[in-house]
């Protein structure tokens, strides 16, 4: 059986190290165009910097998203949105503090929301697992063609898909201080299982810290 929850990567079968992180400057520049809402390149930009703000979530996870993943907080008289998810690779559950560039793209949606998930990717005719994974890879591949074309318009050298804002995220924590093992939790490296053995005494503050850093 097929699962629709794998965790699609670009370069997958590539076993040389590339240089994939984008500079401060070049997430500014991505930030920057106007595009038409609910077109497949806006869709593309938003699950793009969605990935970066969200500590470098997967698409899987993205766009398997719906509305009651995202839960308003009140502590200390202080409100927060914060997301709540568990991560179809690992089974692993996050609950992460929403960072400013995250809400501003929950706020754009909300605008044209109509359905449960809240980037429309998923189509509720994919009622199969076999369905479901065609669906997901069909539209990653056009999300990724879409990110190509951003990138040609910010004049971004890098080869830009979805895998890159994980990687982006990953890297400017590194640089700001984060937490080497946090940083491995997040991207799901194959040591993944060595860096649990530290995240489990870790709380939600210290994922919140290395987030606010983005």
């Amino acid at each position: 059986q097929i699962s629709p929850f794998i965790d699609f990567r670009i370069g997958k079968y590539d076993n040389t190290t590339q240089k994939r992180a984008l500079n401060a400057t070049d997430i500014e520049s991505i930030k920057k165009p106007k595009l038409e809402p609910n077109t497949t390149i806006w869709h593309a930009k938003n699950i793009f910097l969605f990935s970066y703000y969200a500590m470098g979530m997967n698409y899987t996870d993205i766009v398997h998203l719906t509305w009651d993943n995202i839960v308003s907080i009140t502590h200390n008289e202080e409100t927060e949105l914060r997301i709540i998810y568990e991560r179809a690779k690992t089974g692993r559950n996050f609950n992460l503090r929403l960072m400013k560039g995250a809400i501003e793209i929950l706020e754009a949606y909300r605008e044209v929301k109509t359905d449960k998930y809240i980037f429309p990717i998923i189509n509720e005719a994919a009622t199969t697992p076999l369905k479901m994974y065609n669906r997901l890879r069909k539209q990653l591949i056009f999300i990724n063609l879409e990110l190509k074309t951003i990138a040609t318009k910010c004049n971004i050298k890098t080869n830009l898909t979805t895998y890159v804002a994980r990687h982006t995220a990953a890297t400017h924590l590194k640089r700001k201080g984060g937490s080497t093992s946090v940083i491995s939790e997040m991207m799901g490296h194959k040591n993944e299982n060595v860096t649990q053995i530290y995240l489990d005494s870790f709380g939600n503050d210290v994922i919140d810290n290395a987030l606010a850093l983005l």
